[in-house]
């Protein structure tokens, strides 16, 4: 895998669960995901469909 994709997926998951650590999965939006990873949201949507397929992913696995 291209090394560029690694490290958005790693910004993308690591601030991921720095938010679902304080709030709830409902409560989490994919602009504010986005600022924390220092991504653009077209980036965030050319991996994920939204923030539950992205929590499925990370259960799936881990």
């Amino acid at each position: 895998m291209d090394l560029r994709i690694e490290k958005t997926e790693r910004g993308i998951k690591n601030a991921f669960i720095e938010l679902r650590s304080k709030k709830p999965l409902e409560k989490i939006t994919v602009r504010e995901l986005c600022e924390r990873a220092y991504i653009n949201k077209s980036t965030f949507y050319s991996h994920y469909r939204d923030i539950y397929q992205l929590s499925d992913s990370l259960e799936e696995n881990s």
